[in-house]
């Protein structure tokens, strides 16, 4: 009975001393808490910049010949004239990026003769690329001017 009463005491012994280790060293549950993250980020007071791409022009094919020719006019928003300078500077970079992924995502979404071209999937798809190119969110929003579909 004595053993059991003083192994129960060892063992409160050595919880309350990891509790006052993590505490001091606020480390676990005891881990300061960031109020920074709560905040949402500030929000620029510079107008936008709006900046043109070149239309880009997918060839979808459909076996050995070309369904269809899609022309995709856009236009790039960013924050800052810094962002802006560094948009124009990439924007070959860009447009490889945007062709190369609409070249096998236009094909997937138009596998029936039937369907139609969502301008909202292809802006978040194109949005999604740009936030891979740029995590920084240098590129605010990609704006789809028009879509048009040819034969």
């Amino acid at each position: 009975m004595k053993l059991i009463i003083i192994g129960l005491v060892v063992v409160i012994m050595l919880a309350g001393g990891s509790f006052s280790v993590l505490k001091w060293m606020e480390v676990g549950p005891f881990a300061p808490v960031d109020e920074n993250l709560d905040e949402e980020p500030a929000v620029s007071t510079a107008p936008p910049i709006f900046i043109d791409l070149d239309p880009l022009l997918v060839n979808v094919f459909q076996g050995d010949t070309v369904a269809t020719t899609v022309q995709v006019s856009v236009k790039l928003e960013t924050l800052g004239s810094d962002n802006a300078a560094l948009v124009n500077e990439n924007l070959p970079k860009i447009t490889d990026t945007f062709l190369r992924d609409l070249h096998s995502f236009l094909p997937r979404i138009m596998k029936n003769n039937e369907s139609r071209l969502d301008v909202f999937v292809i802006k978040k798809r194109l949005k999604l690329m740009s936030d891979r190119l740029y995590p920084d969110k240098r590129i605010n929003d990609v704006l789809i001017q028009s879509v048009s579909e040819g034969s």
